[in-house]
């Protein structure tokens, strides 16, 4: 979507689109085979020449302009065409191949340019120990004078607005930088830069009122290899919601001030420098975030952030788990709820058949019930699932007891019904056995950054961050199938928890066929959308079986906060 460009006087070009800046070799051109470079105008196509050399300036100049023009039925705006005879640039316009500009408020200003005029961009070649790169230092002389001569409106003397698209490569070779005042003045609505600018020097697009397209949730990002931004490079421009690449990024002073609805910025890296000013004039209640710091670095984001009173917040983008681990393990007791007549039921089996298939999604509870967990898990209707893209889990064990149907292995943990079970396969109790459970739940929403808006700084209040956060544990102990199965095998009596590898609390069950639901510290246990997390639960102490030494787990289900509706 283009952004509605922030200075008084700038007008519209064509019906929705600028002036597109465009360069031979990149941003909607591409080469004919006779290597003629050709850019699609608007449904035309035009032929560039050759490359061409500025006379007496020592900078080679190159690239295209394309630009959609009014075209098919009436159109209500005014224009300034050159359809036959056009000038080149240093070439005047014949009498009759200009309008003139309407009076009415909110018109646009229709420049309709064809053939193709070349060598756009001024640059500057310099050496590095990998080769060459260029420098972008501006506009060609040839069409600064054009603009100078032909880029207002007749009759009101108001600028137009540009879009500069400025590519990868101009001839092959590649854009790292773009020139210390190179469209300073310049009235840019868009401005797109390549991923390979790594410099943009001072006062490079100062007093431009330009900004970036925004990314699917509001953000305006950096090129990802950019390392620095010069002194007042963007001062006076139209920024709203910054976000910086994943590496150390220098900021120039007042590079930012005077971006008037700028209100926050992304500094990935810790180490990314802000010099003085650097964010002065811009919108109240500012924010300034940083990205997570496993290393321990200096934070000068955030010590920036204290010294000149701005608010400041960290946004984790990793999607490892973070876990807040007691110094020894929690000892967790559990609350024993009863079953519920749910959505999950095993057809081969005739036990409460014909009685359940009256109470299916009923949730009322009942002893003799199949299912166990969350109602939530089990609604077939609209819930707090219905916006999520993928759910994983699954479960591993250290061993399993044998069978041709699989009605003891690991993964029956996760059916939330009655009817299967995992049993240990180890000589004895199964003391030291245990079972893996992994999850991963992905929803649109990546981070904090992309739902942070001016007036909603706050998220994860609403459980709306990104993060899963879990907050309770159902275990269904031993073979709960029914009372006479449950009795004659082995049930736990204690789990020490794993999460992510580390011991996190054991786990006092009581040795009741109900399910146990284990209640978790709040914000303990955490993973970013579509992370996966994994928990081990290790046999510490069993209630001995009447007749079998087999240890059995029926159900285990990980609840977890962050889900959410369409």
């Amino acid at each position: 979507m283009k952004k509605k460009c922030a200075n008084a006087g700038c007008k519209r070009l064509g019906m929705a689109l600028m002036m597109c800046i465009l360069a031979l070799t990149g941003c909607g051109s591409r080469e004919s085979d006779d290597g003629a470079s050709q850019a699609v105008m608007g449904g035309r196509t035009e032929r560039s020449g050759d490359e061409q050399t500025g006379a007496g300036t020592g900078k080679q100049q190159n690239g295209a302009i394309a630009e959609d023009s009014a075209e098919g039925g009436q159109q209500e705006e005014t224009s300034l065409s050159v359809t036959e005879g056009e000038p080149e640039p240093g070439e005047e316009p014949s009498a009759d191949g200009a309008g003139t500009a309407g009076d009415g408020e909110g018109e646009m200003a229709v420049l309709d340019l064809e053939p193709e005029p070349k060598n756009l961009f001024a640059y500057e070649r310099k050496a590095e120990e990998d080769g060459e790169y260029l420098v972008i230092t501006g506009l060609s002389e040839e069409w600064e004078e054009y603009l100078a001569k032909y880029g207002k409106a007749s009759g009101k003397g108001e600028e137009v607005c540009l879009a500069v698209c400025i590519p990868e490569k101009i001839d092959g070779i590649t854009v790292k930088e773009i020139g210390e005042d190179a469209f300073a003045g310049k009235k840019i609505a868009d401005l797109e830069l390549p991923a390979t600018v790594e410099v943009i020097a001072d006062g490079a697009f100062r007093n431009t009122g330009c900004s970036f397209s925004t990314d699917g949730w509001g953000s305006q990002c950096f090129p990802e290899n950019l390392k620095e931004i010069g002194t007042e490079a963007f001062e006076n421009c139209a920024f709203e919601k910054v976000e910086f690449p994943d590496r150390p990024v220098h900021v120039g002073g007042r590079a930012f001030a005077g971006n008037k609805n700028l209100w926050a910025v992304f500094a990935k890296d810790v180490g990314t420098v802000l010099e003085d000013d650097a964010l002065e004039g811009c919108r109240e209640a500012f924010l300034l975030c940083y990205g997570e710091n496993p290393q321990g670095k200096e934070n000068l984001v955030r010590a920036y952030a204290q010294e000149n009173g701005l608010d400041s917040t960290e946004i984790i983008l990793s999607k490892e788990p973070v876990v807040r681990y007691p110094e020894e393990p929690l000892v967790l007791y559990p609350e024993v709820r009863n079953f519920f007549y749910g959505d999950f039921y095993d057809g081969g089996q005739d036990i409460y058949q014909a009685f359940y298939e009256e109470q299916w999604c009923s949730f009322e509870e009942d002893e003799q019930a199949p299912n166990f967990g969350y109602s939530d898990w089990q609604w077939p209707g609209c819930s707090s699932w219905c916006a999520m893209i993928d759910f994983e889990q699954e479960a591993e064990a250290s061993s399993e007891l044998e069978s041709f149907t699989g009605r003891y292995a690991a993964e029956n943990v996760l059916r939330q019904d009655r009817y299967g079970a995992w049993a240990e396969g180890a000589e004895g109790m199964g003391i030291g056995e245990s079972i893996t459970y992994r999850q991963s739940c992905t929803y649109p929403t990546d981070n904090k950054w992309e739902v942070l808006r001016w007036d909603f700084r706050e998220p994860e209040k609403r459980n709306c961050d990104g993060f899963m956060r879990y907050s309770e544990i159902c275990i269904v102990n031993g073979y709960a199938k029914d009372q006479k199965t449950w009795e004659e095998n082995g049930r736990v009596k204690r789990l020490l928890m794993y999460v992510a590898g580390k011991p996190y609390a054991f786990l006092e069950l009581e040795d009741t066929i109900l399910p146990q639901y284990f209640l978790l510290p709040e914000d303990d246990i955490k993973v970013l959308n579509g992370g996966m997390i994994e928990f081990r639960f290790e046999i510490e102490d069993v209630y001995a079986g009447t007749v079998y030494e087999d240890t059995c787990l029926t159900g285990i289900v990980m609840e977890f906060t962050g889900r959410h509706s369409h």
